[in-house]
């Protein structure tokens, strides 16, 4: 997986990682995630922009039997809040960005005790956590914390909750769509039998929101 870093407003060159990097950060994440006592099927929101970090763990979760749930950037606090707490999110990995919006909702959130950040942490994130009632550890820490602790992968069965998509509907609050390991891997089978088979020499690039 790659992106493109940007240094003092300008965007500079692709940066890699490999399948084997990737790997080991996920497995890492994983461990990390059940070390502050994410279990299998809980909830696990995603709440950024596009970045490797959201990826990494999307995967980890999966690895573990969480649920997925992913938050547009673009959403406002009434529906974030909405889904939060519809959606049953414990533990929510998010960008600074974002948390600039969602600790002034946090205190509704019913299910929220973890809370992920991508960046590293500042003082004030620290503060307002603690004066939320919120555990808040940096992405960069949860990986690390499985060293001493690795958690043997949960395989899903193919009727297990893999992800509930969040759509903004027509009218109303977003409706919930719940998708299980089954559906990801007929959807997968589909595009490549059907419309687009793919070959390791293919390379995705990723211009819509990972949420979407």
């Amino acid at each position: 997986m790659g992106h493109r870093p940007i240094k003092l407003g300008k965007i500079g060159s692709f940066s890699f990682i490999t399948y084997e990097e990737s790997y080991v950060r996920i497995r890492n994440f994983a461990s990390g995630l059940r070390s502050i006592g994410v279990e299998p099927n809980q909830h696990v929101g995603l709440y950024s922009k596009n970045r490797i970090e959201w990826q990494l763990a999307s995967e980890a979760c999966h690895t573990q039997s969480m649920v997925t749930i992913a938050l547009y950037d673009t959403l406002g606090e009434d529906a974030s809040l909405h889904i939060l707490n519809h959606g049953e999110i414990t533990c929510l990995c998010i960008s600074f960005e974002e948390f600039i919006k969602i600790k002034h909702i946090a205190d509704k959130c019913i299910y929220l005790k973890n809370l992920i950040v991508f960046e590293e942490l500042t003082d004030q994130i620290k503060l307002d956590c603690d004066n939320l009632n919120l555990n808040v550890f940096s992405f960069s820490e949860i990986e690390p914390r499985s060293q001493n602790l690795m958690f043997n992968d949960v395989i899903p069965t193919p009727d297990t909750l893999a992800t509930i998509m969040y759509t903004s509907g027509t009218t109303g609050t977003p409706k919930g769509v719940m998708l299980t390991h089954e559906n990801l891997i007929a959807a997968r089978s589909g595009v490549s039998l059907t419309i687009l088979p793919v070959s390791p020499d293919d390379v995705l690039i990723s211009y819509l929101p990972l949420a979407h």
